[in-house]
């Protein structure tokens, strides 16, 4: 993987990371979460599809980017392709998984969260870089 491919995607992690950690913070304490571009935010991180088992997506979108955060900085350290096999895995579950969720937010709840649309767009760059690295 090139140089700037990973930076790419470390900086895209990071990004998504502290978006969620942010959703994740607004989400346990019933906060406005300030939509930038709509006013859908408070609809989307409090309906019923905002957890799953009690727990938040946005907690699940954190650790989702830790491991990410985290397979990055282990494949730089190493360069063992096994490491972007896994992480594009995970990637692609994310992207499959955030495809529901936007397609819950324009048809379910006819409401959009910024901040989780940012979120898609990332996993989607996340799985765009690895799926066009060369080796």
């Amino acid at each position: 993987m090139k140089s700037t491919s990973r930076f790419a995607y470390a900086s895209l992690a990071l990004a998504g990371y502290a978006d969620a950690t942010y959703l994740t913070v607004k989400h346990l304490y019933r906060d406005d979460a300030g939509c930038l571009l709509s006013d859908g935010c408070d609809t989307v991180l409090n309906s019923e599809f905002s957890s799953i088992f009690g727990i938040p997506l946005a907690f699940l979108g954190y650790a989702y980017y830790l491991i990410c955060v985290i397979g990055i900085t282990a494949y730089i350290q190493t360069e063992n392709a096994k490491i972007l096999n896994g992480l594009f895995l995970v990637n692609l579950s994310g992207f499959a998984f955030s495809v529901w969720l936007v397609y819950l937010q324009a048809f379910v709840l006819n409401a959009f969260c910024t901040w989780c649309l940012f979120s898609a767009v990332v996993t989607t760059l996340l799985v765009a870089i690895l799926a066009l690295r060369k080796e």
